[in-house]
């Protein structure tokens, strides 16, 4: 089975990038699931839609109280839905083609990195409490229990950040191998990779967001695709069976993708 994952920094277009794509697996009747990471519950007949949404208000409360230690945790505990999801339309729609913006376990590489460096402390017991006022509490809080149950880590919600700088400070080979237990999940087989500016990710943000996310910055956003640029080098050198393509600009994507539909075959084919 193929799966089909379409990465970028935010702001880049991934969704734009997917979409004739998308457009041609329904045309042609194929059937496909589509996985929206983070943000699953923006996927159609997507389980797990109150929970993910649940954690999402979780990740912008932490935006809000500019918290790198409290974002960590929310990015995590909405990456580990996918394995779930992933699982239930496996199971359930036997796809044979899964496409999704986003992929767990080589955003993991890039993002983690980066947060990393910033998380410094544990999360202060005010902070816990300010967190218990809020409607997601309970939902998140349920999911962090049970995640963290299931990989056995005996970590407090307070100490967890410290639990993934040390994780997310691995090595690559050693990070994949335990993010796909925390995951559930294996590698794609087919990366299409949004390579635009910073300038102009960052530009586009801004017009289209009502507040930003804390790595939302020009700076932090150049970081990332400097992690990207050097996360996919890794996966080139040591997964060659991997198909790589990069596009500097949207346009060329679509363009290959009729020239492809216009012969009768899937590009990917």
């Amino acid at each position: 089975m193929k799966h089909l994952t379409f990465l970028g920094i935010d702001g880049a277009g991934k969704s734009t990038l997917a979409s004739p794509l998308l457009e041609q697996l329904e045309r042609e009747n194929i059937p496909y699931c589509f996985l929206s990471s983070p943000h699953f519950e923006e996927g159609p007949d997507c389980p797990f839609s109150d929970l993910s949404k649940a954690l999402n208000d979780f990740s912008l409360w932490a935006d809000l109280y500019k918290s790198f230690e409290l974002k960590a945790i929310s990015l995590y505990l909405q990456v580990s839905l996918w394995g779930p999801i992933e699982s239930f339309f496996l199971q359930h729609w036997s796809p044979k083609i899964v496409v999704s913006l986003r992929h767990p376990l080589i955003d993991s590489l890039v993002y983690g990195e980066l947060y990393q460096r910033y998380i410094q402390k544990e999360v202060s017991l005010e902070l816990v409490e300010e967190l218990k006022k809020q409607k997601f509490w309970p939902k998140m809080f349920h999911w962090f229990f049970l995640q963290t149950k299931r990989m056995k880590i005996s970590s407090s919600f307070e100490k967890f950040p410290l639990e993934l700088k040390r994780l997310f400070s691995l090595s690559y080979e050693n990070l994949l191998s335990e993010l796909k237990e925390h995951y559930q999940t294996q590698l794609p087989t087919d990366i299409y990779f949004l390579n635009i500016s910073s300038e102009e990710a960052f530009s586009r943000i801004q017009g289209s967001r009502e507040s930003l996310e804390l790595h939302e910055n020009q700076k932090s956003l150049q970081e990332l695709l400097s992690l990207y640029e050097k996360t996919l080098e890794y996966f080139r050198v040591n997964y060659p069976e991997m198909r790589q393509e990069t596009f500097k600009k949207i346009p060329s994507f679509m363009e290959k993708t009729k020239k492809n539909s216009s012969e009768n075959s899937l590009f990917f084919e």
